[in-house]
Order: structure tokens, then C-alpha cells, then sequence
């Protein structure tokens, strides 16, 4: 038994020993066996300021071996370590702390804690630590109006944080240029105040130029700014204002008006400035009345006046920067046995397309009352009155006061002379001053057809309008037809992908961004029932395939469009199989885009070719064109069908005289042609009425398309290529 005791002694003996040896006893340096020692970072920091940092370490084993120095490096995140950034701060086992100091603010540093024994030194995880800003920080104060002078401004900032340290310097940085990211060396002012808020006043600036204004505060670590304001210095000059009437006499006019702000200096003169002219001035030459009375309000009596003229006056105050004017100007005349009338000027803004706004007043009745107040207009002659047959006479208002009216219809490229009229009870007439205004123009030259391309015979060609765009196909040369295709824009002309055939004489309408072409004579003069398509958008032809029937071999057809899915084709020239001469055909074929098939309508009233076809609010207009061929005659016939070109409703036609249709557009739901003689006239479709327009200059009868771009229509080509816009609201 002792010796069973003896032995379990002798296990556990042992077993302490182990354990004591696995805890990290004290023991000599250089042991064999023993190794670095464990370190970590802690990860935590505290009392961060712009150049130091307190941070935490623990030595967890020294493995065998004492440790005879334990601490902290670090280094700035993505450079190098330098062998001078560490911290001892003790020996042994254990936890540890230490203030990194001499640091650079703003700036992200990586931090280890180290132990060293025998063996060597070990790293703990590397810390992510970001120093502070160690500047202040300064807002640029609101600039009120009245600290913004001719020649300086008052500039103030606040700190609302002081940063690490003393603040050494507090200023203003201006500059006529942004100071946002400025490389230049700014312009400063220093302000001496001590306290956190702090004015400056900027001299020696620019009249009327505009400045970049901003607070600093500068302490060791630099420069802090607040944001950047912007500031317009002043004329300097006085301001007045509240100009008013006080008496309008038959010898003289009182006026007053208010001294509003004295400006930069002491105003030394003040008064009134009375002239023909609209913005009475001392320097173009208005008679003036100075006066001495110093009170901010002020009136003066304006002498030596005709009872005949329209006066205007301002008042105007003077310092040693100027003259300043009131933005008030008054008109008035003196008291009159007749009224006294004026006429008011027209201005650019009151005139729209095909009117123009025009007004008047009657400053003063005179002796009997106002029974009738208006406008003459005329221009054929520039002294227009009521009794003139050669001018047109508004009827607006009556008694003293304003008038204005509406002028419609008014014809563009003309010179019009308007004057305001005042009737008084004694039937007496007096006039205000005539005053003009000229229309635009209603023909304006674009630009012409490519020099390189081809002169084309009249009609010969094909053209449609597509989103603002303007689309011209083929045509005869004389020699043959050509293939070339252009397109018109606000850019001019530009080449397209050319069409797979020649042809001329060929039938076009346009659906959505798409073009459809049909017929035409080929090379040989032989009339083709070729069918293609072009898609505005891609600049590409497709040849359209057809289900079933298709109309015959046919030219000089008329083709519209209807809605979004069928394209028709009315009438034309087809050679007789039999005679083999040139026919009028009263075909009509409707094409659905949807089924890709042709469908033979009724026929038309009267054999054509030639002339027009259009679709407005789904109803197709068609025809003023040819009825004999080959020497063309015509009826002016022209028709309508609201169902589809089931049937067609004959529609009273224009008075061409023997003439036709040479070219046509759609143009806000009214109809616009132009005939071989080279006249304009609009269809409206509303009231079933045509109305004779503009005639275009011999040289450009001979048409060759006809385009709406905008609020414009496009006339072409004529003999010299010529391309013309026209605008249809000043063609009254």
C-alpha cells in the first residue's frame, strides 16, 4: 500500500512541473527552444488630436525568452516605415499604452504594437488611425446691400471652430476672378480684430465690376476659407425715384419725385430733364430744371413748353461720381383746346406673326370731351387720317386715358405708318406723331440646290415632307431620269443613299417616317409598276412586296396618304395596249401597309394627271391637274372623299385661269399650292374657301418641290436652283 501512495506522489509531481513549464515560467535568456514573443494592437485609441494619438498593445507570451522592449510604430498609410517612427514604452509581459505625438493632422497613419525579446521582434495587427484637422474652421458672413460701395466693401467672416493652436491671422481674400481652386496668389485684407467674428473693408476696387469675395483664418497647420460670395460694386451715383405729376397747366407742367439714396458722396445738384426725347438726358440735350430744395422729396415747375408737342421728363440727382436718373419717365403735354394725343411706339415684342399690337393715349382732353380716341393705319401713305382713303381707321376708346388694339392680317415686307387719333364733342380732330413699323419679309432665299447636281425639267421629280425634313427623288435631266436623292433640312442639302431605280414622273407619298414610291417612266421613257419604300430614319429602299393584284405600268399619278396604313394612287398617264399612246386614267388604288395589298377603287370623277392629292382630318383633297394630253388643258376641277375614295364630292376650285398645280403642301391643316404661273393660294378646309396669295417671280414658276420645315414652307427650284422660304402668316 505505502508504495501504491508513493507512486501516485510521484504522477503528480510531474504533471505540475509540465504545467508550470507550458505557463511561461521566468527563466535565463537563450533557452533553448524559445521563440518571439506574442504581441497584439488593441483596437482602440483614445485623446486623437491633429498630431497625436494615445493607442493600446498587449505582450500576451514572451515565449521563452524576456522581453526587453515593447512600444509602437507606425507609418503613413500606403508609404514605407521609417526607423525613427516607433515608441518604447516598456519591458516584460503585459498590456501597454502610449502617446504618438509630433504627428501630421488630417493624415491616415497605420500603428503596430511591438515586443522584442532574444529571438527577435514581433508585430501586432496594424491600427487605421486618421488625425484630426488641426484647422479652424470660418463661414464668409452674408454681404448686406449698403456695405457694397463704388469703390470698396465691408467683408466679415466667423470662426466657428478654433482649430489646435492660436489663430494668427484673420483676413478676407477677394479677386475679379473665381477663387475656387486658385493657383494665383489671392489679394487679402487683414482685419485686426482678435474676436471670433471679424470685418474687413476692401479698398481701392473697380466701379461696376463684379468680385469673389471669401473669409480666411490662417494658424499653423495653414489656411482655412470659408465659401466664396460674390459681390457687384456700384456706379456710386444718387438714386431717385417715385417720379409723379402734380399739375399739368396750359403754360407749364409740375412734377415730383423723391431722392431715394444720396450714393457714395454728398449729392450737390437735383432736379427734372424735359425733352422730345423718350429718355430725357442732360447730355443729349434736355432742358433742365435744377433745383436748391436739400429735403428728400422734391418738385419743380417745367417752363417755356409748346401746347403742340408730346414732352418727357425724369428727374436726376448729381454727386462727384455722376448723374443718376430715375428709371421713371413720364410723357405729358400741356393743357390745349384740342385733346392732346400721342402715339405709342411699336415695339419689336409687340409684333407676332401676320399682327402687330399698336396703342395710344390721350394726355388731355382740352376744352371739351373725348368722344372717340383710336388709330390710323396705312402703308401707302406716312401721314394717315380718318378722312383718307387711303388708310384704315380704328375705332378703340374714348375720353382721356390709354388705348390699345390688335392689328390683323398684316402684310409682311411692308413699311406701316400708325397714328394715334382724338376726337373731342366740337367734332375737332387732333393727331399724335406717326410712328412705323416694318413687317419681315414674306420670301426669304435658303439655301440653293447643290451646285453639282443636275438641272432638272419642272415636275419632273418627286418630293415629300417628312418630321421637319424635306425629301426630293429622281427627275429628268433631259438625257435620262437620275437615281440621285437629297434631303433638306435646317442644315441645308445633303446627299442620301440613292434610289435602286432611275426614274422620273413618279408617284410619292410619305407615312410616318416612311416614304413610298410607285411608277414613273425608266430610262426608256417606258412608264414601270416598280413599288419601293425608304425609311427615313435607316437611309434605306426596300423594294415593297405585294400580295395579289397591283396597278399597271403608270406616270405623273397623284399619291396621299391616309392615316397610318394606306397610300393611294389617283389617276396618271398609262400607255393604251392597243394604240400604244399616252392615256388619262381615272384609276384610283388604295395600298394597305398593314395586308400588303392593292385594292382598285371606284374611279375618279375626271380623268387627270398632274395636280394634287392630300389627306387633312382623313378626309383626301384632290385634283387640279391636266385633262388632255399631250397638249394639257384644265378644268380646275377639284374633289373630296371622306369615306376612304369610295366616292368623291366635287368642291368648288380655285380661279386658276387655264393654269394647274404645279406643287403642293399640307400646312397646318390648310392646303398651300402653287400653280405653273407661279401663284400661291391656300385651301381651307374648314370653310371649303380658297384665297389667292403671293405670286413668285418668273424665274421661279417652273417648280420643282415644295416642302413644309417648321413654321415655313420650302418653294423650289425654278430655272437658277433657287430654294425660297416662305411665310405664309405674313402673306395677308
Amino acid at each position: 500500500m505505502k508504495r501504491i501512495y508513493i507512486f501516485l506522489y510521484s504522477i503528480l509531481l510531474i504533471v505540475g512541473l509540465v504545467v508550470s513549464c507550458a505557463e511561461d515560467p521566468q527563466m535565463a535568456d537563450n533557452i533553448i527552444g524559445a521563440e518571439k514573443p506574442t504581441v497584439t494592437t488593441k483596437e482602440e485609441f483614445t485623446g486623437r488630436t491633429a498630431t497625436s494619438v494615445t493607442v493600446y498593445g498587449s505582450v500576451e507570451k514572451e515565449n521563452g525568452s524576456i522581453v526587453t522592449e515593447k512600444g509602437f510604430k507606425w507609418h503613413i498609410k500606403g508609404q514605407s516605415s521609417s526607423d525613427k517612427d516607433f515608441l518604447p514604452v516598456g519591458t516584460g509581459k503585459g498590456d501597454f499604452q502610449g502617446e504618438i505625438t509630433g504627428l501630421k493632422d488630417s493624415t491616415e497613419y497605420i500603428i503596430y504594437a511591438y515586443a522584442t525579446n532574444s529571438v527577435g521582434t514581433s508585430l501586432g495587427d496594424g491600427l487605421s488611425v486618421t488625425t484630426i484637422s488641426g484647422l479652424p474652421i470660418v463661414f464668409t458672413l452674408e454681404i448686406p446691400a449698403d456695405s457694397v460701395k463704388a469703390e470698396s466693401v465691408q467683408v466679415g467672416g466667423k470662426v466657428t471652430k478654433q482649430g489646435e493652436g492660436e489663430i494668427l491671422q484673420r483676413g478676407v481674400y477677394y479677386s475679379e476672378q473665381s477663387l475656387l481652386g486658385a493657383t494665383n496668389p489671392k489679394d487679402s485684407v487683414i482685419s485686426n480684430m482678435q474676436t471670433d467674428s471679424f470685418v474687413c473693408v476692401i479698398p481701392g476696387l473697380k466701379m461696376n465690376t463684379q468680385y469673389y469675395v471669401q473669409a480666411f483664418v490662417r494658424n499653423k497647420f495653414g489656411v482655412a476659407t470659408g465659401l466664396q460670395k460674390v459681390i457687384k460694386t456700384t456706379d456710386g451715383l444718387p438714386r431717385v425715384g417715385n417720379l409723379k405729376e402734380i399739375k399739368i397747366d396750359f403754360l407749364y407742367a409740375e412734377f415730383e419725385a423723391e431722392l431715394l439714396k444720396e450714393g457714395d458722396t454728398p449729392v450737390k445738384a437735383r432736379g427734372f430733364c424735359v425733352g422730345l426725347n423718350e429718355m430725357p438726358t442732360l447730355e443729349n440735350g434736355a432742358d433742365t430744371v435744377h433745383l436748391n430744395n436739400e429735403e428728400s422729396i422734391f418738385s419743380g415747375k417745367l417752363m417755356n413748353l409748346s401746347s403742340d408737342e408730346e414732352y418727357y421728363v425724369r428727374a436726376f440727382a448729381e454727386n462727384s461720381y455722376g448723374i443718376g436718373y430715375s428709371e421713371e419717365v413720364q410723357s405729358f403735354m400741356l393743357l390745349n383746346h384740342l385733346p392732346s394725343v400721342a402715339t405709342n411706339p411699336i415695339k419689336r415684342a409687340d409684333s407676332e406673326k401676320g399682327l402687330f399690337h399698336v396703342s395710344g393715349e390721350v394726355k388731355n382732353e382740352g376744352l371739351y370731351k373725348v368722344v372717340e380716341s383710336g388709330v390710323c393705319i396705312s402703308y401707302t401713305t406716312s401721314n394717315p387720317t380718318i378722312n383718307d382713303s387711303y388708310s384704315d381707321t380704328i375705332r378703340i376708346s374714348s375720353g382721356k386715358g390709354s388705348f390699345e388694339t390688335t392689328v390683323y392680317k398684316i402684310k409682311g415686307n411692308k413699311t406701316y405708318y400708325v397714328r394715334a387719333y382724338a376726337i373731342n364733342e366740337n367734332n375737332k380732330v387732333a393727331y399724335g406723331s406717326t410712328v412705323t413699323h416694318t413687317t419681315p419679309a414674306i420670301f426669304t432665299q435658303a439655301d440653293p440646290f447643290p451646285s453639282d447636281a443636275p438641272l432638272l425639267k419642272p415636275g419632273t421629280g418627286a418630293f415629300t415632307s417628312i418630321s421637319n425634313q424635306g425629301f426630293f427623288l429622281g427627275g429628268d435631266s433631259g438625257e435620262e431620269p437620275t437615281d440621285k436623292f437629297w434631303l433638306f433640312d435646317s442644315r441645308g442639302w445633303n446627299n442620301q443613299k440613292k434610289c435602286p431605280i432611275k426614274r422620273s414622273w413618279i408617284a410619292t407619298s410619305s407615312v410616318n417616317v416612311m416614304m413610298y414610291i410607285f411608277g414613273g417612266l425608266n430610262e426608256n421613257k417606258i412608264a414601270t409598276n416598280d413599288f419601293y419604300s425608304y425609311n427615313s430614319n435607316l437611309n434605306t429602299w426596300d423594294e415593297v412586296s405585294v400580295s395579289g393584284q397591283k396597278p399597271d405600268p403608270l406616270f405623273y399619278s397623284l399619291s396621299c396618304s391616309k392615316g397610318t396604313n394606306f397610300v393611294y394612287l389617283i389617276g396618271g398617264l398609262r400607255k393604251d395596249p392597243v394604240s400604244h399612246v399616252d392615256t388619262i386614267i381615272k384609276d384610283v388604288w388604295e395600298y394597305s401597309i398593314d395586308h400588303r395589298t392593292w385594292t382598285l377603287k371606284p374611279s375618279f370623277p375626271e380623268g387627270q394627271y398632274g395636280g394634287i392629292a392630300f389627306t387633312v382630318d382623313n378626309v383626301i383633297y384632290a385634283g387640279l391637274g391636266k385633262n388632255t394630253f399631250p397638249s394639257p388643258t384644265t378644268h380646275n376641277s377639284w374633289f373630296s372623299s371622306a369615306d376612304g375614295a369610295n366616292t368623291w364630292k366635287t368642291e368648288e376650285g380655285p380661279l386658276l385661269q387655264g393654269a394647274f398645280a404645279s406643287a403642293g403642301v399640307v400646312y397646318y391643316k390648310t392646303i398651300y399650292i402653287v400653280t405653273n404661273t407661279g401663284y400661291i393660294w391656300k385651301f381651307d378646309p374648314q370653310t371649303k374657301k380658297w384665297e389667292s396669295k403671293s405670286q413668285l417671280i418668273h424665274s421661279m414658276k417652273d417648280i420643282h418641290c415644295m416642302f413644309v420645315i417648321g413654321d415655313h414652307i420650302y418653294i423650289g427650284l425654278g430655272e437658277n436652283k433657287t430654294l425660297l422660304k416662305y411665310d405664309p402668316v405674313w402673306d395677308n
